[in-house]
């Protein structure tokens, strides 16, 4: 139990703000041409769903089960177990996203190396 409390779970914490950066990213993107209050908005709310989650999954991980009754344990699981599937989930399209259209300097590159003639000896 000792390893699951002091290396898995920061572990764990790590691949999921890695996860949550990734997305965060593509999120960012797609509010570039919005308002700068749609903007603040989007953000404090991605990033306040991802410190409670990460909040709940520490305090289910850490706090005594004498100290919580079954029903917050099972609520601050139950809040993970909502936020990150759906983060997975995103990270999986933006991942498909990003692999069938590279950008844009990527696609040019490729076809110029592709249309140079080979120089003569």
């Amino acid at each position: 139990m000792v390893i699951v409390k002091f290396i898995i779970a920061p572990l764990l914490t790590c691949i999921l703000l890695c996860i949550d950066w990734y997305v965060w990213k593509a999120v960012k993107a797609a509010l570039k041409n919005r308002g700068t209050r749609t903007r603040e908005s989007v953000t404090y709310l991605f990033w306040g769903v991802t410190f409670v989650a990460l909040r709940f999954l520490w305090g289910y991980i850490f706090i005594d089960e004498d100290l919580l009754s079954a029903d917050a344990r099972l609520v601050m699981l139950m809040v993970v177990i909502a936020v990150y599937p759906a983060k997975l989930f995103s990270l999986a399209l933006i991942t498909c996203t990003d692999l069938l259209n590279p950008p844009k300097g990527i696609k040019e590159k490729a076809v110029r190396k592709k249309a140079l003639p080979m120089p003569k000896n």
